[in-house]
């Protein structure tokens, strides 16, 4: 909340993803992507997992959606 008050006075515009999306009925937010991983010991991978990357595509997809129905 404290980032998008400044990014709409400089014109941004937010881009989250919406409820009605599958990727984000249980692991995604509404404001944008976040990603948790678990901070190891370096002998697990702390890499994002599927979940991760499938809520990225989709943020991706939604961003070039609306970016190409502003030009």
């Amino acid at each position: 909340w404290n980032l998008i008050t400044p990014m709409l006075h400089n014109g941004m515009i937010i881009v989250g993803l919406p409820s009605n999306l599958p990727e984000n009925v249980m692991l995604g937010s509404y404001y944008g992507l976040s990603v948790t991983c678990p901070v190891t010991d370096g002998e697990e991978d702390s890499s994002p997992g599927e979940n991760d990357l499938s809520l990225g595509r989709a943020l991706g997809r939604r961003v070039a959606h609306v970016a190409k129905k502003l030009k």
